[in-house]
């Protein structure tokens, strides 16, 4: 069937896979070892400093415990792609738990294992190629609900090397109209319940004196398929690729873009942000947390790119995760309800969600309740206002501030709180390049101010994040409450618009895993030998090796 269609060469709406399928089916040996981000799980055992650090994204097996609660443990190359983590899990891990995918509200949960991921991302990588004669470098658009579906096609997209338009199903047809006319795409692939919103959406647009596309209201692909025949790994992802995801989002009535690259997912890989639950005096997590699942609340296609940590969590860490059903709109009351149902049908340690439902969750007492049960609430990108996030903790709710920016991804480890009472306070991840500035504090202010840029897998210089940071006694908090932080600037160029007057080099942080002022008070202490004044003219000689 024909449209009146621009910019898109074709819809093709998406049909899941057939319940029951074979979660062990064979899969092919991979042609290279595909390595991880490097972990110190062991360093405070080895009586050693972090030397480096991560700073060559490289691991060293001295230095990995001989018993860890992480399930996976680093390797000796670095990682260029999360397509390499996919691959790697499927052939070293086959029959770990990737996450829990509840189809539909009353369907029973299916866990879908390494191996299955891999089978279902090679069958739409596949499929793509053969079926739609999409090839590397194409633009290609998903207009999708949150689901196991959204992300089986951008790994496959990643691996393919296509752009991606990554469009909230949320998005109107004059918004979605709109962000295809801006950024032309040669095909969207949709939701079923999407799809006439997609048609209206394109039958907006300008003619051209392009042919009209046709129009495929189904695109299925086979997660059996013969690994024979899928493409090799590596071979459509070479060193040197980037794929580029923009995330398209509505924002008070306008379209909001966020972009990405698929190397800078990598730092959305948390590795050594479980370091210190593996500490030998640690009692966080039990021994099994790690192997349970937890509740990921928000959108894939979250413009902050904070949807995308529990999925990254997973590959990284071995950390399984639970996607909601698809199509089911995110608020307070809705997931206190999804948790209450959830649990009654898998049991899972944790949340995590954003910093605004969180806030609005501290208001309703069931959502409390059911947010004390849980071993962990992880929330980001965002702070909690003083008022909801010490009556959560007063409440009994371990609270774990996930300091970061869509661009930047997770800068804090992964931890919950004990005891404290100030919910804004974070850890700073070990695995991460830093650099710190002191800013002057203005008259009325009687604590310094500091800015904090941060290097990322696959980029050659380091981004700024937007907002000051408060200090006291080694630890971070952010200035003032905030809604988003967001990365800008690079450091080696000028800073304009900024309080900073210059920019350092990325220095690695003088680490300690076991501060004395610090263990206590896990919402988000700097952990360091050093104290402010004197790390911040710390600056480290070792260049920094990027994959």
């Amino acid at each position: 069937m024909a449209m009146e269609e621009k910019n898109v060469d074709y819809i093709a709406t998406v049909t899941p896979p057939a319940a029951g399928g074979d979660d062990t089916g064979h899969l092919p040996v991979c042609s290279q070892d595909a390595a991880r981000l490097r972990v110190l799980a062991a360093a405070s055992q080895n009586k050693r400093p972090p030397h480096a650090v991560c700073r060559s994204l490289r691991a060293r097996p001295d230095e990995l415990a001989t018993e860890t609660r992480l399930t996976f443990p680093p390797r000796a190359a670095p990682m260029r792609s999360v397509v390499n983590l996919i691959e790697d899990n499927a052939r070293r891990y086959p029959d770990h738990l990737f996450c829990v995918w509840m189809q539909h509200h009353s369907a029973k949960p299916r866990d879908v294992k390494n191996n299955k991921l891999y089978g279902m991302v090679m069958a739409c990588h596949q499929s793509m190629s053969a079926d739609f004669n999409i090839a590397s470098g194409q633009r290609i658009a998903l207009f999708m609900h949150s689901s196991l579906e959204l992300l089986v096609y951008l790994f496959a997209l990643v691996k393919l090397g296509c752009p991606i338009l990554l469009l909230s199903p949320l998005l109107d047809p004059h918004l979605l109209s709109s962000a295809l006319a801006q950024t032309p795409v040669c095909a969207v692939f949709v939701s079923h319940t999407l799809h006439s919103t997609a048609r209206k959406a394109i039958a907006l647009l300008a003619p051209t004196q392009q042919s009209h596309p046709s129009v495929y209201r189904r695109a299925t692909y086979d997660t059996s398929a013969s690994p024979q025949a899928a493409t090799p790994p590596g071979a459509q992802n070479d060193p040197g690729s980037e794929v580029v995801i923009k995330y398209v989002s509505e924002s008070s009535g306008k379209l909001s873009f966020v972009e990405q690259s698929d190397r800078q997912l990598l730092n959305l890989a948390p590795l050594c942000a479980f370091q210190d639950a593996i500490a030998p005096n640690s009692t966080w997590p039990s021994p099994g947390a790690m192997r349970e699942p937890w509740f990921c609340a928000v959108p894939i296609h979250d413009p902050h790119n904070m949807g995308m940590v529990g999925p990254l969590a997973s590959l990284s860490a071995g950390k399984p995760f639970i996607l909601p059903p698809p199509g089911r709109k995110l608020s307070a009351e809705s997931i206190a309800q999804m948790l209450s149902k959830a649990q009654v049908k898998r049991h899972f340690s944790g949340l995590l969600t954003s910093h605004s439902i969180l806030q609005d969750m501290a208001g309703l007492p069931a959502a409390v309740q059911v947010l004390r049960q849980l071993d962990y609430v992880v929330y980001g990108w965002g702070s909690l206002a003083d008022s909801a996030g010490d009556a959560l903790v007063q409440a009994g709710v371990g609270l774990v501030h996930v300091f970061g920016s869509a661009q930047a991804g997770t800068l804090a480890a992964l931890r919950p709180s004990q005891g404290t009472v100030n919910s804004r306070f974070f850890r700073l991840r070990h695995d991460v390049h830093y650099a710190v500035e002191e800013v002057g504090p203005a008259s009325h202010e009687p604590r310094e101010k500091y800015k904090i840029s941060v290097r990322l897998p696959g980029l050659s210089r380091g981004l700024l994040l937007d907002g000051c940071l408060s200090a006291a006694d080694r630890s971070f908090h952010p200035a003032e409450q905030q809604e988003t932080l967001t990365t800008s600037i690079c450091l080696d160029e000028n800073l304009p618009g900024h309080s900073m007057r210059r920019a350092l080099p990325v220095f690695a942080l003088a680490a300690s895993l076991a501060p004395s002022t610090s263990a206590r008070s896990p919402h988000g202490y700097l952990s360091t030998k050093k104290g402010i004044e004197k790390m911040c003219r710390c600056v480290h000689s070792e260049q920094v090796t990027v994959c």
